[in-house]
């Protein structure tokens, strides 16, 4: 249990940087092949790193040339199944948007029309407008009063 303590603490100096590999093989000669397994974990874990990062812009760099390649193909107009059946989506999507344009127009003039119907039924209270309304009001109120007496 003291070995694998102290070799964490070992690794942990090794990470942290506090320790370099030359003042790491000084350590003792009972840690020393502790300290070199540790340092050649490290370096393995340091070039998997490298490797996967050096593999992964490799395949970036394919997937972007064969993007290139497929959408130059179509641009010049190549003839395969699927650039059928993309033209055959875009055209009837085309389709589609313009009936929707079409339905939405519709509606919008609709919606105008009904505004101008609204305000040529309820036009607005102007005040001679409420003195008409206040004048007959009160003069059938007077004819009801005169109707009970």
């Amino acid at each position: 249990m003291e070995a694998l303590s102290r070799g964490s603490f070992i690794y942990e100096n090794i990470a942290k940087k506090k320790l370099s590999p030359e003042e790491l093989l000084y350590v003792s000669e009972g840690e020393e092949a502790l300290a070199r397994a540790e340092l050649r974990g490290l370096r393995r874990a340091k070039m998997a790193r490298v490797g996967s990062s050096v593999l992964n812009g490799l395949l970036v760099l394919a997937n972007g040339f064969f993007l290139y390649q497929d959408t130059y193909a179509l641009a010049q107009g190549t003839e395969t199944e699927l650039s059928h059946w993309i033209r055959a989506w875009s055209a009837l999507w085309r389709v589609e948007i313009e009936a929707f344009q079409k339905r939405h127009n519709s509606q919008c003039e609709a919606q105008k029309d009904y505004e101008a119907n609204q305000e040529s039924l309820n036009p607005p209270m102007t005040t001679s407008f409420c003195a008409k309304i206040l004048a007959f009001r009160g003069t059938t109120g007077n004819i009801l009063k005169q109707k009970e007496r």
